[in-house]
């Protein structure tokens, strides 16, 4: 419930601001079948035991970070992400 809410409050964030959003930070666009995905770097912002958020927009969950290091708030991280058409946010398929 907590999820929907963020991704519904990120939406709303961004779609008023858009000089906040991290597009040019980012690396290049990559194709994946009907996807798109992009990498970006950024700042984890929210985490708990199995999810977090990047930048408060990007939503990820704990089985897509790679590496030994747990992640702790204010980390530096480059992500791969992809926009989640249902939910009009974006989601971290790499972290």
């Amino acid at each position: 419930m907590l999820r929907l809410l963020r991704s519904a409050l990120a939406f709303f964030r961004t779609t008023a601001d858009p000089t906040e959003q991290q597009r040019p930070q980012q690396q290049g666009p990559q194709q994946q079948g009907d996807t798109e995905l992009t990498t970006v770097q950024g700042v984890v912002t929210s985490f708990c035991d199995d999810y977090g958020m990047i930048d408060e927009s990007i939503y990820f969950s704990s089985d897509v970070v790679t590496g030994d290091v747990p992640l702790k708030i204010g980390q530096k991280v480059n992500v791969v992400v992809e926009e989640d058409k249902p939910l009009y946010g974006l989601r971290a398929i790499k972290v």
